[in-house]
């Protein structure tokens, strides 16, 4: 954990305050962006796993199945952000396609 410049103090329950307008639209384009980038991600892993196939990466030793199973980790990231993103534009109104766990929380996530 990174000290505290001094002087700073750090926040409180007094310092809070809701959400802005800025603050969601903020929000939901970051969630946007990540969700694109996470799915271009999984399309040049699928990439790259073929083309290394192609060239005979079936014979090397470096473990091709790992960009197959991160191209996956990326596109469940990628569904989760989406159905975050979704449930923020519809104001209510959008059915997730992930069901959340017991916490409120995607599942598998290491949030509290």
């Amino acid at each position: 954990m990174t000290p505290e410049p001094s002087g700073a103090t750090s926040p409180s329950r007094g310092d809070w305050r809701p959400a802005t307008d800025a603050d969601w639209r903020r929000l939901r384009t970051l969630l946007r962006d990540v969700m694109l980038h996470l799915q271009g991600d999984a399309e040049q892993l699928e990439q790259a796993e073929q083309d290394l196939r192609a060239i005979g990466g079936d014979k090397w030793s470096i473990g091709i199945g790992r960009y197959a199973d991160r191209a996956e980790m990326c596109r469940v990231l990628a569904s989760w952000v989406e159905d975050e993103y979704r449930a923020l534009q519809e104001d209510g109104g959008y059915q997730r396609q992930v069901a959340l766990d017991d916490r409120g929380m995607f599942p598998g996530t290491l949030a509290p």
